[in-house]
């Protein structure tokens, strides 16, 4: 007997064993198989062996294609057809050495067509991920919120906020979604909601003192059971402790490490800021520290147009994008993590290569990881 004849349930159990990043070429294999590795089926089975991993996703916004943003996720195995269009292509980069030509072609960003979305105006809207789902906060739109199952690329609907909240600050803190204040007409009892995934449904959460809400926020950051919120008058810093379920202000000197440019990974904030380097921040000294080893990687990511950190299952993702002639040419670094002792952490460098070449006129927008 061969393996394509043993039974769904076996092949499913089969499947889950192996890693994601090989599935766009055993759907290759036949219908049975393709239709196998897009069950939500298989995704439960590798949640009860154990068997997820972390996934990484890039948006990028075309304007060459009606402004339309584009999803890809990052695969070191990929297909050799992986253009969505002419206008949005994968192509080898003629500036690149051959080095470079040959790491590229192990890790590639690789288009991803979704169902049942319109990919326009990504970037008016909130997007972050929980899970296996990537949540979409659109501001002014009647309150609604969307999501994507990204074990099969489909959207859904989620229930609305109790409010309309236009622009507001929207963070994860366990694995449940905090929407605090915005633009809009509601009283200060209002101030913020939280979504439980789990449960399907909004929940309260206790406001704090309307003298202390405001509309626009700088930043967020959750990190140790708690969820710092950065505005701009020091009044306005605040940080809520799920825990005993109440918020306390914090000084402007306790909130200057919350930057857009940061991840949090084992409850260690890594941030990339004004000094140009990749640093790690030292709660009990209260500065950043920098993260040691990565001399080589700091050269690369000079003259960068944008740069994202993502906890990419336990190491740093390091993305950022550079114009190249007529070209942007979008790299990525996997960074493992050591820590020596509590004033040292050393990165190592598993790799790093350019993953995607797009017309110049186009946007690195986002990134966002997922479990699957």
């Amino acid at each position: 007997m061969t393996f394509i004849m043993l039974p769904d349930d076996m092949v499913l159990n089969c499947l889950a064993r192996v890693s994601r990043l090989y599935y766009p070429i055993l759907s290759l294999v036949s219908r049975r198989f393709r239709s196998l590795l897009t069950s939500l089926e298989l995704y439960q089975t590798r949640t009860l062996l154990g068997c997820t991993e972390s996934c990484l996703y890039v948006c990028i916004e075309s304007h060459d294609d009606c402004n339309r943003t584009r999803l890809f996720t990052l695969c070191r195995r990929p297909t050799q057809n992986t253009a969505p269009n002419p206008t949005l292509c994968i192509k080898p980069n003629k500036f690149l050495t051959k080095k470079e030509k040959r790491s590229r072609d192990k890790n590639l960003l690789v288009f991803v067509a979704t169902h049942k979305f319109s990919y326009t105006n990504w970037w008016d809207c909130h997007l972050i991920a929980v899970g296996c789902n990537v949540y979409q906060v659109s501001h002014y739109t009647l309150s609604r919120v969307k999501f994507m199952d990204c074990r099969n690329h489909t959207w859904h609907k989620a229930p609305s906020m109790s409010v309309v909240r236009g622009y507001p600050n929207v963070s994860v803190l366990d694995g449940k979604i905090y929407v605090a204040g915005g633009l809009g007409d509601y009283d200060s009892s209002n101030w913020i909601e939280c979504f439980d995934p789990k449960t399907k449904s909004w929940e309260h959460v206790p406001s704090p003192a309307a003298e202390l809400q405001e509309d626009f926020f700088l930043d967020s950051l959750a990190i140790d059971g708690k969820l710092y919120i950065s505005g701009s008058e020091k009044k306005s810093n605040m940080v809520y402790k799920l825990k005993e379920n109440k918020w306390d202000v914090v000084g402007l000197t306790n909130t200057g490490w919350i930057t857009s440019y940061s991840c949090v990974i084992d409850n260690i904030l890594f941030g990339y800021g004004w000094s140009e380097k990749l640093e790690w921040y030292d709660f009990d000294g209260g500065s950043w520290k920098a993260l040691k080893g990565l001399k080589k990687l700091l050269k690369l990511l000079k003259d960068h147009n944008r740069i994202r950190l993502e906890n990419f299952g336990g190491k740093l993702a390091v993305l950022w994008d550079k114009d190249v002639h007529e070209e942007k040419v979008i790299w990525c670094a996997e960074i493992a993590l050591e820590k020596r002792n509590e004033h040292e952490i050393h990165g190592k460098v598993e790799w790093c290569s350019v993953v995607l070449t797009v017309p110049i006129s186009c946007k690195f927008l986002l990134s966002f990881i997922v479990t699957v």
